[in-house]
């Protein structure tokens, strides 16, 4: 059996702490709260797809936007991947300077990454970064 709701807007986005699960909330034309929950890695699609929406409703009502509307911002997003406690192997490969990275996360997916040696640099100058070491403690 299917409903069907008129949405009148969007009136609250929440994002799960650890990015599994986005949570949309609509005000329908009966002034009722309709709820959707989307998996996390649906976030781009869903913040495109609006975008797209929106757009098009404009250039076909040509009205202005809306100054109040909620707003994506991937600046600093959740954590989309988070690995298990022991998920991290490494294999150096020294014939051609490669890193070899299997990743696990907490559901026991595994993912296989091969860096080469200047993605490697990149990589550790980034973690240092976010360790923010001192200038004696990083030449170590």
């Amino acid at each position: 059996m299917s409903h069907k709701f008129k949405v009148k807007g969007l009136s609250g986005v929440q994002l799960k702490s650890d990015g599994t699960e986005i949570v949309l909330e609509f005000k329908t034309a009966q002034r009722e709260k309709l709820v959707v929950v989307v998996p996390g890695y649906e976030s781009r699609q869903i913040a495109y797809q609006m975008m797209q929406f929106d757009r098009q409703a404009q250039i076909k009502r040509e009205i202005p936007p809306d100054a109040d509307r909620p707003t994506v911002d991937y600046a600093a997003p959740p954590y989309i991947f988070v690995t298990a406690p022991n998920g991290l192997q490494c294999v150096v490969r020294p014939d051609s300077g490669a890193l070899d990275l299997q990743v696990q996360d907490i559901h026991g997916h595994e993912v296989q990454i091969s860096l080469a040696p200047h993605h490697v640099k990149a990589l550790f100058d980034a973690l240092l970064q976010t360790q923010k070491l001192s200038d004696d403690e990083k030449s170590n």
